[in-house]
């Protein structure tokens, strides 16, 4: 691992999943070997090869990647209960070698890397698998593998480790054809928690995500998507980044492109998938920066990165004109004196119409008649008293809503749905303000059978469709009315279900009023929420005066089950108590009866509460002045010009802008332009002031300003160089930190430093040569080229003695060959029709003049051939 003080530490990991031991399994494991991994997270489905196969599928790895590489497991499909082995026998010859281990190794633990002064938490799970030893891991709700795993990033986060990366085989959202097994519950807790980056396994394809701050399996929601993550960049802490990397050798399966899910991938890769290829995926990690690189075996390539930085400017919600009204909202009335007082100040509210969330005579089939009567006693025949259905009146024995639908009709005439039980109307129904949506989940009516919201049921579908359809038309306000809860402190437990409270925050619905409790409460502002368990990541701002609820930033739940009948106690141990901003139960000073009023125009909504005793409470929803600004490039180095600009929602204009750009330097106008002359992380702030000195909420975003990145080549000559001939090596290096320290390795055993040098390789053959730079701020970067040196050219001869021979003499032949690659073989051609081999030989001639030709051949092939002239003499008589 590369690891330098301060901001310019980093290390590389790699990791992917479905190995096997196939020959591409063997490629990858080969390219991981010589990759500048530290560690490779191995997800699972490993060896496919039977129980028994373990240690022989370990030393397959250890050969190929080498024995020095941390190959760090977690359990897959094919090894939690066999038949293709046992995660237990697996860790055994695949140990930790990091040696922080928290938790089980292999099945569910994490650690810190490097150990001193971490970058990443790694956090390894095992959602959906059952092992033959440790039964099955479930990360429901409340359960302690779930409890384990959000303890272990809140750790994280609480240690001021930059980044967490959970590690797992198993699927939720993707773009093939597998299901969700790990479970919505904890996709939901690694989404809330903005993990930066969950990587997975199981499919045999490789997917990457947008980033996401929410997502329902089978169901796209697009305001899940807070960085397309298409042009390769996306902004730490927006969101998760899901990685499915099933790609290191078994197979590749397809994609589907009309997954309901696909639309949350940015960029996949299948076995439809032109140039793809076998591999696995690198993450190069700096404190501030997460870089992501795919190494496949195919043209196919992928690259993002995760920065710390703005996105871009957000676009404020569409303002259109409006008018303006006012309408009362409560629930759980009975037929009593406190319900009939809250039903007369109903009456003397000024309001325009009012929403009876649930609950309502409490008195039994028969008496909806004379509740209705007691209600329009009240309030008038003409008032508009908007019924939305209860857990007493849906089937029973406290009456029916189609009773009471009947005799308190809805006024409106122009209501979508089934009035009472699933409805909506925009309201004034020219240049609407709000969308009113009624629903009923948790309840099962007489007559029209269960209300269930989860996903995939047509319930849920008409929902997301109204919300939807409200923002489409420009409506400025989306207020859903519900009898049953999910998130509160009174008695109730989640009666609506977690899909349907992942739906409301993801689509940022403004209001949510419930009624279920007798209770008044109303949440901080919250981008998400699991029952039973406090997120922090999830909650914004809290509603007070010096922190009003801002629009779009999230959704408020507002509990109000106050009409009449009863007040019950909030429970201060509830672990949702710090989703709450305010409680009034039983026990609270001035606590009473009554209902809460909400004024609603284009640009806020304002709540009062109306309670008999002194009770009281104020919020509002404001669209106040608000000032952003982004910057280019996002990614600056030094010496580039970097533009700022400025956008302000609301207040007057014209403006003033004071930017502070960290470095000791700022400027003024709405856009500016600076330079930054050395590297560093700036704290850029910007502050507007409106016509009237109303000044915006100051804005500080850090630019990470770097060196140019380091890049390293070099040259050698001569290109097809000769055993014995010296090479020339010449490098170049641009960017990083100057000076350079450069490092030869010319792959025979010898090695350099120092810029041009020259080498003379000593036998043929195909040598990869490395050059590694590493500048002054502790960067380094490595190339590697194959330099194929050839033999010297093969050359022989041969002598003749003697040189003038006689007729019957014996002639000897001796051949001598240099160059080219022994061994050598010698082929001797005499002139006379006789042949012969070796490297000497001998032969009589009669008299005559012959040419004698030797062809040596070499063990490469090579040949040289080689004649001369011999005359042989007549014997003379004597």
């Amino acid at each position: 691992m590369l690891e330098a003080r301060g901001a310019d530490r980093m290390f590389t990991f790699a990791a992917a999943g479905d190995i096997g031991g196939t020959k591409n399994s063997i490629s990858t494991l080969t390219r991981l070997g010589h990759s500048n991994a530290s560690l490779f997270l191995a997800l699972g489905d490993l060896s496919y090869g039977g129980t028994g196969s373990e240690a022989a599928w370990c030393n397959l790895v250890i050969s190929t990647a080498g024995s020095q590489l941390p190959f760090e497991l977690i359990a897959g499909s094919h090894e939690d209960n066999g038949p293709d082995g046992l995660i237990d026998n697996f860790v055994q010859c695949l140990p930790d070698r990091t040696g922080g281990v928290q938790g089980l190794y292999g099945k569910q633990y994490y650690f810190d890397y490097p150990q001193t002064s971490p970058l990443v938490r790694f956090i390894l799970i095992s959602p959906g698998l059952t092992f033959t030893n440790g039964g099955k891991y479930g990360y429901a709700v409340g359960s302690a593998n779930f409890m384990w795993v959000s303890s272990a990033i809140d750790g994280a986060r609480s240690n001021g480790i930059p980044w967490v990366v959970v590690g797992m085989h198993e699927l939720c959202i993707s773009s093939d054809a597998n299901a969700c097994t790990v479970g919505q519950d904890l996709t939901d807790l690694l989404i809330d928690k903005r993990v930066d980056l969950v990587l997975q396994g199981n499919s045999h394809t490789y997917q990457r995500s947008k980033q996401l701050t929410c997502a329902l399996r089978t169901l796209f929601i697009p305001e899940c998507i807070s960085g397309a993550g298409s042009p390769g960049t996306y902004t730490k802490g927006a969101g998760t980044v899901f990685v499915v990397a099933g790609t290191a050798g078994k197979s590749i399966s397809p994609i589907n492109p009309t997954d309901s899910e696909n639309a949350y991938f940015a960029r996949t890769m299948g076995s439809e998938t032109t140039g793809l290829g076998y591999g696995f995926v690198s993450y190069t990690v700096t404190p501030n920066n997460l870089y992501i690189q795919t190494s496949f075996s195919g043209a196919q390539s992928d690259s993002a990165r995760i920065i710390t930085g703005p996105g871009s400017v957000p676009t404020p919600p569409p303002t259109i004109a409006g008018s303006s009204f006012s309408f009362a909202s409560t629930g759980r009335f009975a037929r009593t004196a406190d319900t009939a007082a809250t039903l007369n100040r109903i009456a003397s509210s000024g309001t325009d119409f009012a929403l009876a969330n649930g609950d309502f005579s409490y008195a039994g089939a028969g008496s909806e008649p004379a509740w209705c009567s007691f209600v329009t006693s009240r309030v008038g025949a003409s008032y508009a008293f908007e019924l939305v259905a209860g857990d007493h009146e849906d089937n029973g024995p406290d009456g029916l809503i189609d009773n009471y639908a009947a005799c308190l009709p809805d006024h409106f005439g122009s209501l979508t749905g089934v009035y009472a039980k699933q409805y909506y109307f925009d309201y004034p129904a020219t240049s609407p303000t709000a969308r009113m949506i009624s629903i009923s989940p948790g309840l099962t009516f007489t007559n029209g059978g269960s209300y269930a919201y989860k996903v995939g049921t047509s319930n849920l579908a008409w929902l997301i469709t109204a919300i939807d359809g409200a923002r489409a038309s420009g409506i400025p306000w989306v207020i859903v009315a519900m009898h049953m809860t999910c998130f509160g402190t009174g008695p109730n437990p989640c009666a609506v279900g977690q899909d349907l409270v992942d739906v409301l925050t993801a689509k940022r619905v403004d209001l949510v009023l419930q009624a279920q409790d007798g209770l008044y409460q109303r949440t901080k502002q919250l981008t998400c929420g699991i029952r039973t368990l406090y997120v922090s990541q999830c909650v914004g701002l809290d509603g007070s005066a010096t922190q009003p609820y801002r629009r779009g930033s999230g959704t408020v739940f507002v509990t109000e089950g106050m009409g009449g009948k009863g007040i019950e106690l909030s429970n201060t141990a509830d672990p949702e108590l710090p989703y709450f901003a305010e409680t009034m139960g039983k026990g609270t000073v001035g606590a009473g009866f009554g209902f809460v009023k909400y004024t609603v125009t284009p640009d806020h909504i304002t709540a009062q509460t109306s309670f008999a005793n002194s009770y009281s409470d104020t919020f509002s929803i404001v669209g106040v002045p608000s000032a952003d600004f982004a910057f280019s490039p996002d990614s600056p180095i030094v010496g580039d010009s970097v533009s700022f600009t400025a956008s302000v929602f609301g207040g007057a204009p014209p403006y003033t802008f004071a930017w502070d750009f960290g470095d000791g330097t700022g400027a003024a106008g709405g856009a500016a332009l600076h330079t930054y002359g050395a590297p560093g992380t700036f704290n850029v702030a910007l502050m507007v002031t409106d016509v009237g000195g109303a000044a915006a909420r100051r804005v500080v975003k850090s630019i990470l300003v770097a060196a140019a990145p380091l890049v390293a080549d070099f040259a050698f000559s001569p290109d097809s160089p000769i055993a014995g001939d010296p090479v020339a090596f010449t490098p170049s290096v641009a960017g990083g930190v100057s000076p350079y320290t450069l490092s030869w390795d010319f792959g025979d055993e010898s090695s350099a430093s120092g810029d041009a040098v020259a080498h003379v390789y000593g036998s043929a053959g195909t040598f990869d040569v490395t050059l590694t730079v590493l500048d002054s701020g502790g960067a380094s970067t490595t190339i590697v080229k194959s330099v194929t040196v050839a033999p010297t050219p093969l050359v022989a001869d041969f002598t003749v003695d003697p040189a003038s021979p006689g007729e019957g003499d014996i002639v000897a032949f001796v051949a001598s060959a240099n160059g080219g690659t022994g061994p050598f073989s010698f082929a001797w051609d005499f002139g006379d029709g006789s042949v012969d081999s070796g490297p000497s030989t001998t032969h009589v001639y009669v008299a005559g003049a012959y040419t004698v030709t030797l062809i040596v051949t070499d063990s490469g092939g090579g040949t040289f051939s080689v004649s001369k002239t011999v005359t042989v003499a007549r014997l003379t008589q004597s």
